[in-house]
């Protein structure tokens, strides 16, 4: 039988109390925003991670869950300067 959200998150602070995890860490909220995370990180695509938390849109989930993912930015600056020089013949 499934816990309760209260009841699963009362459970994983108590852990983290033996575990003497550092406090204020939200123990179930944490671990969907780096499940997220880490799916985007790893290129799944938003649509799939969305539906796998049970948001309601995909927009949703990149607004609060999809951190910036550090070298994502630097890679696809790289890449459109790959498909420039294609076009350019440079």
């Amino acid at each position: 039988m499934p816990l309760l959200p209260g009841k699963l998150t009362t459970r994983m602070r108590q852990f983290q109390r033996q575990a003497k995890v550092t406090p204020g860490v939200q123990p179930v909220h944490g671990y969907r925003h780096g499940f997220a995370s880490q799916l985007v990180a790893d290129n799944t695509d938003i649509k799939t991670v969305s539906d796998m938390l049970g948001h309601a849109n995909p927009s949703f989930t990149m607004n609060v869950y999809a951190k910036k993912i550090t070298g994502k930015d630097s890679d696809a600056s790289k890449r459109m300067g790959q498909h420039f020089r294609v076009i350019s013949g440079k």
